[in-house]
């Protein structure tokens, strides 16, 4: 079982969230509005195929990577202009919309319902973002560049709402609407250097002003106008950030040190902690020349130039011409049977 779920992680995950959002559907099929009218269960259905996904990987690496993610760092700035950026497009997809024939309506309600929305909303998007920029679309960009793998993660994201509420041609538009709002949002993502807590406030602001701007309104036209800005704002950002967007096998956010470490972890099938990068359990001690065969085969994907400078222990390695890092393998203990990685820059080499 997991050597099926390491070949396809994707496929694997998706079709896990896919079954526990329906199973969470089911309590407001029944009794319909459950604490607030914005509070849906299956919001948490990607947090929850996330555990499903680490419970039959046998390993909590998945969950652990997703949820190191929810950072303070970068919050306040990159925060802001997710909020303000997002608001701008629907205030405008507002104004068209009333310039096409479909008034404003105003969302109303007390303050309390006002608190107890935000607070349901906010909730359910971390648990959304904890699942589809948390894991998913890190995941994909193992393999892919960053745009393809935002494309992929919104088509997904936007099937996964079922939402028919427009018959087919609303699907299809509110699908391509969530893809082009994956773009943005990935955009916000990697350059908030894998922050979470951006991603969430981008969606939760995306909610939120959706009602504020455009309550009463959400149907086809106003998926249409939704697909139409933020594909206006995703061909700005790729015109101005393509290095970003299609170097191929990103690794969302991360350092040589961390990438390195998720890279042997993969290579031996073993799951990755905060601190370490757990090799084996009972396995044979991998020698200099199996370690070093490793290093080759992800730096191929990483997107660095990585020169072996020793092939035996210590092992030395000088990335993109500059830095020089020195990578051990240690052994935990006789009962435990762990390996773990460490890695460490112990130079760099002056430029010409």
């Amino acid at each position: 079982m997991q050597r099926r779920v390491q070949k396809n992680p994707v496929l694997w995950y998706y079709g896990l969230t896919m079954a526990a959002s329906l199973l969470l559907l089911v309590p407001h099929l029944l009794f319909g509005v459950i604490l607030t009218p914005s509070f849906s269960l299956n919001q948490f259905g990607p947090t929850v195929g996330l555990l499903l996904f680490s419970l039959f990987l046998g390993s909590p690496a998945p969950v652990r990577s997703a949820f190191s993610r929810f950072k303070v760092k970068k919050l306040p700035g990159w925060g802001i202009l997710a909020v303000s950026a997002t608001a701008a497009i629907l205030f405008a997809c507002g104004k068209l919309l009333s310039v096409w024939g479909a008034p404003f309506a105003r969302w109303g309600g007390r303050a309390g319902f006002y608190g107890g929305e935000c607070l349901a909303m906010l909730t359910g998007c971390a648990a959304e973002e904890a699942g589809w920029r948390g894991f998913l679309l890190p995941e994909l960009c193992k393999k892919h560049s960053l745009f393809a793998g935002s494309l992929t993660a919104g088509l997904l994201w936007g099937v996964w709402h079922l939402n028919f509420a427009g018959g087919l041609p609303g699907f299809l538009l509110f699908t391509a609407s969530i893809t082009a709002n994956s773009v943005f949002l990935a955009w916000l993502f990697e350059r908030s250097g894998g922050n979470l807590a951006v991603a969430v406030l981008a969606h939760f602001s995306f909610n939120l002003f959706s009602h504020l701007f455009l309550w009463n309104r959400l149907g086809i036209r106003a998926y249409l106008v939704e697909m139409i800005l933020y594909g206006f704002v995703d061909l700005l950002l790729v015109g101005f950030d393509r290095k970003l967007f299609f170097a191929r096998g990103r690794r969302m956010g991360m350092n040589f040190v961390n990438w390195l470490k998720e890279s042997f972890a993969k290579s031996f099938a073993i799951g990755l902690d905060d601190k370490y990068s757990f090799i084996g359990k009972g396995f044979i001690f991998p020698n200099d020349q199996v370690k070093c065969a490793a290093i080759e085969k992800y730096a191929a994907g990483s997107g660095q130039k990585i020169d072996i400078l020793n092939r035996t222990s210590p092992i030395r390695i000088l990335v993109n011409g500059r830095d020089i890092y020195e990578v051990t393998l240690e052994f935990s203990g006789f009962r435990s049977q762990y390996y773990w990685l460490k890695c460490k820059k112990t130079g760099s080499v002056k430029q010409a």
